[in-house]
């Protein structure tokens, strides 16, 4: 699955190393951020609802960025050793469109992680 040619190529050991960083830097600030002694957290805001946009929910939901990190970062790598057989340049282009989706994971997350 991993050949040794797939970890010499430069960009895509990169772009492998920045979406590892990013996953675990969303996975530490979600576990650092949430705080579970509350019974209810905004979860998300909708500026259609007027002044009661906020949805509210369990604390343990706001988790899910975390897991959509993990999720992100482990299809996109498992994709893009596949492609990368085929073709190198579409695999370029999945991790950095990874990396993107990531970063706005992070800016997402810490946006509501703020809001309480």
């Amino acid at each position: 699955m991993f050949t040794k040619k797939y970890f010499q190529d430069r960009p895509i050991l990169f772009l492998n190393i920045a979406i590892v960083a990013t996953t675990l830097l969303n996975v530490i600030v979600a576990v650092i951020r949430i705080d579970t002694s509350r019974s209810i957290a905004i979860i998300r805001y909708q500026a259609s609802r007027g002044l009661d946009g906020y949805s509210r929910a369990d604390p343990t939901d706001l988790y899910s960025f975390a897991v959509a990190s993990i999720l992100f970062a482990s299809v996109a790598i498992f994709l893009s050793t596949k492609f990368f057989t085929q073709k190198r340049m579409l695999s370029v282009v999945l991790l950095s469109l990874t990396l993107i989706v990531l970063v706005f994971t992070f800016v997402v997350s810490n946006a509501i992680y703020n809001l309480r």
